[in-house]
């Protein structure tokens, strides 16, 4: 087995852990069939290109392009792609595509830090039992291998038994209801903000030193996790939204873990005053729920709740370089009003998600009259970007449209009939609200999908929320040939084009991986074994990602040096350095067009001449090199990349 070397993944990265995360990710492919939650983008493009996934199975391809770091070269192959969906009232939430290849990588080096701290997970957190914390998932190692099921990857039971954990805190008939104080936290861009190098300090701090050991859990190990983190994130922090993704969903639980057992070690400080206190939370949907002691008078009551809040702020802030937003709320549950807002806005917790009521009595048919009603209002609404502010659209209503037997039943003629009435002249811009219910129920109607279709091919000017309503359009339709001119239209959009493309083509890349227009064979054959040429692509390429182009071109240089080195014979039989008068020698040897010859020779000036390398100085003149300047010097390397690698 190949031993890689600090500065590589394969250092704390096996294929095992590979295997694993390919398998994980193959599942929820897998669960489209009998499961529409999985019906994303991302899961149609995997699904898409299964006859060509099946490559990354073998070991070989793990050692040759992932454990080494070339992966980072390889930019068509493993890529993430940036683009942003509508929140509520105007929000955007940033959210990334990532290619096959690359989400199997994240989902491995997730996995991995799963491995690090289940044993505190298990064997110390979930022995705490104030702490009800959930994520959409229970991934878990038995016996070193990962239990893959629907029940572990799917978020429904854990939402539901969060629901109603809540639930049943602000029940009328609890006997302490009197005395219990709740705090809901609202974190300001909390995914956004996560920080991974807190993260694996934390994890650092709480696994056990001979757990750590065995895993290759160091410091060597955090910085090549920090730094894929900021190569796929371009440098801006936080840890990726997209689609299905199980791994962020766990990676934010247990971010926030490190916040709840500080809030718990504060709480536990007015023990005198509070008999229990639980923390019931859904990745970042937090509630921390008191029940003080009978005896506690009102004053004090109000003293440490103040002082609680705010020192939950501070904790957040101080341990996790996380923000409180003005949502957070307080409820007194001594007050009527309290409860009935609390349990209203716990209707609205996590609105990604539905969940049938167990305790639900209304009959289907029911639901769907009270569809047809809210579908009714919101016709004869008018269009306006704060549209229903006080939640006067019932969006859990529009949520039963997930019940199977409601689902089942808007295809019966006389609903199909309903359907048409409501959806004839009707703005289909106000589909925007809830375009996943509504294009659902529209969707039961041939003729007024065909209408909806038109008015999608008419769009000019596409917005964010266009492009979401076509997304959601084209994934609930399965992309159905027929719909082919939407995808034009996304293709069109400056801001959704590559991952349009790369939809479209469909494939993995894998013979013209991204490596300039270097074959894979090539690119393996030649530098895949050379650690030295390897390292300065992966900081090339990611200076290149963040704009920092005279780094980049450090690096760049570093790079065609080093491989002219590893190929030209000469530079073994000579005692002296392998300079730059060597590199042009080599290359003019092998007969390469003068101007490439010159370029080249012109970069070893430049880099001497580079802020980076040189501050400057009255000899000497150094200044910053511009992005026009670096694309040239890159384009020159890659022309003759291409010429000596073939030869």
């Amino acid at each position: 087995m190949h031993k890689f070397n600090p500065s590589q993944l394969g250092y704390f990265l096996n294929f095992h852990l590979w295997e694993d995360a390919k398998k994980l990710l193959d599942f929820q492919i897998n669960q489209m069939d009998k499961n529409p939650h999985y019906h994303t983008l991302s899961m149609f493009y995997y699904q898409k290109i299964v006859s060509v996934k099946n490559q990354l199975d073998r070991e070989r391809y793990f050692q040759q392009k992932v454990a080494n770091n070339l992966f980072y070269g390889l930019e068509n192959e493993f890529n993430v792609y940036d683009y942003v969906i509508p929140k509520s009232h105007l929000g955007l939430r940033n959210q990334k595509f990532f290619t096959y290849p690359m989400r199997v990588l994240y989902y491995s080096i997730g996995l991995y830090l799963l491995k690090v701290s289940q044993d505190f997970l298990q064997g110390y957190v979930n022995n705490n039992k104030q702490f009800q914390c959930f994520y959409g998932g229970n991934l878990h190692f038995n016996d070193d291998k990962l239990v893959i099921k629907h029940k572990t990857t799917f978020y429904k039971d854990y939402y539901k038994e969060f629901k109603r954990q809540l639930i049943n805190q602000v029940d009328d008939n609890n006997q302490d209801i009197n005395n219990k104080l709740v705090i809901k936290l609202d974190i300001q861009n909390y995914f956004d903000n996560i920080c991974m190098t807190k993260m694996l300090d934390k994890i650092d701090a709480f696994v056990k030193p001979n757990h750590k050991k065995n895993l290759n859990f160091d410091a060597s190990t955090k910085e090549q996790i920090v730094f894929y983190f900021n190569y796929i994130t371009s440098n801006q922090g936080g840890i990726p939204q997209a689609d299905n993704n199980i791994v962020s969903g766990f990676l934010g639980y247990i971010y926030l873990l490190f916040g709840d057992l500080a809030i718990d070690t504060d709480i536990c400080k007015y023990r005198h005053f509070i008999k229990e206190h639980k923390i019931i939370r859904f990745v970042d949907d937090t509630y921390v729920i008191m029940n003080f002691a009978p005896n506690t008078k009102k004053e004090k009551k109000e003293e440490i709740a103040d002082s609680l809040t705010s020192r939950i702020s501070d904790i957040l802030h101080d341990e996790l370089g996380l923000r409180l937003n003005t949502k957070t709320r307080v409820y007194w549950l001594d007050d009527k009003k309290h409860r009935d807002e609390l349990r209203k806005n716990l209707k609205k917790v996590s609105p990604d998600y539905y969940v049938d009521d167990d305790e639900d009595q209304e009959t289907p048919e029911n639901k769907i009259k009270n569809i047809f009603t809210v579908l009714e209002n919101l016709k004869a609404s008018s269009i306006d970007v704060s549209l229903f502010p006080d939640g006067s659209l019932e969006e859990d209503t529009l949520k039963e449209v997930y019940d199977k037997k409601v689902n089942q039943l808007l295809k019966k003629p006389d609903n199909q009939t309903r359907i048409e009435q409501i959806f004839r002249d009707f703005n289909f811009d106000l589909v925007k609200v809830m375009p996943r219910e509504i294009i659902l129920i529209i969707s039961k109607n041939p003729n007024i999908l065909v209408q909806f279709v038109k008015f999608l091919e008419s769009k000019q000017n596409i917005t964010t929320r266009d492009l979401f309503l076509i997304i959601n359009f084209l994934c609930h339709t399965e992309f159905e040939k027929n719909k082919i001119s939407l995808l034009k239209q996304l293709k069109n959009n400056a801001s959704f084009s590559q991952i349009a493309t790369v939809y479209e083509t469909g494939k993995i890349a894998s013979n013209s991986p991204g490596y300039y227009s270097l074959s894979a064979k090539k690119i393996i054959n030649r530098i895949a074994k050379d650690p030295h040429i390897i390292e300065q692509i992966r900081l090339r390429v990611f200076n290149e990602k963040i704009g920092s182009y005279s780094v980049a071109l450090n690096h760049l240089l570093n790079e065609i040096h080093g491989i002219c080195m590893l190929i030209d014979n000469n530079s073994q039989n000579t005692n002296k350095k392998y300079e730059a008068d060597d590199v042009v020698k080599y290359l003019a040897s092998k007969c390469l067009p003068h101007e490439i010859c010159i370029d080249i020779r012109n970069l070893f000036d430049r880099r001497n001449h580079n802020t980076v390398s040189h501050p400057g100085s009255e000899q000497k003149i150094a200044w910053a090199v511009t992005k026009k300047e670096y694309l040239q010097y890159r384009d020159a390397v890659g022309k003759c990349l291409e010429i000596i690698l073939n030869s």
